[in-house]
């Protein structure tokens, strides 16, 4: 009895040793790609900011520089190329200029993801900001907002949208 639980024990540790150093190599490329994963996570946080900063730099201008001639009659606003990363169109408006960005269409999953994702990068951008949530109750759709004044007076608003008869929205606004 004593013989064969030091057989399974030995056994064990030795296949044991032999799992460890075939899983190394693999543990080691996990740890890897989990780097490589979390550095592009940030490249992409930083390509954000960049960009987010180019537009707050253009507020005291109205935003001239980064609109287009392209008028879109319908949304009252300017077509522009300069897009953020991760939404789908961008405009200038031109009876209140500001920067807007939208996506449309999303299903509440999508739509509750990239409302996050967008918060955490406009935070990243500026973590000394306190940022201000709010649902809005006089909204005939859900509309919930969350703000951020800078310092030099620009702000950042982000609004989620979610209807019952169809898809929902994500806006970005600077101001």
């Amino acid at each position: 009895m004593v013989t064969s639980a030091y057989k399974v024990a030995h056994g064990s540790r030795r296949r044991f040793t032999e799992l460890s150093h075939f899983l190394s190599p693999c543990i080691g490329a996990t740890m890897l790609m989990c780097l490589l994963a979390v550095g592009n996570a940030l490249a992409e946080e930083s390509e954000f900011c960049r960009q987010l900063s180019a537009v707050i730099a253009e507020q005291p201008n109205k935003f001239r520089k980064l609109r287009t001639d392209r008028f879109d009659n319908a949304l009252e606003s300017f077509e522009t190329d300069f897009k953020l990363p991760g939404l789908e169109a961008c405009r200038i408006d031109a009876i209140e200029p500001g920067y807007f960005c939208m996506s449309r269409g999303l299903d509440d999953q999508s739509g509750d993801e990239l409302l996050g994702e967008l918060v955490q990068r406009v935070h990243s951008c500026y973590p000394h900001v306190r940022a201000n949530r709010q649902v809005d109750p006089a909204s005939p759709v859900q509309r919930v907002t969350t703000d951020w004044v800078l310092d030099n007076g620009p702000r950042i608003r982000i609004v989620r949208r979610t209807y019952r008869e169809h898809t929902g929205s994500v806006f970005l606004y600077v101001r």
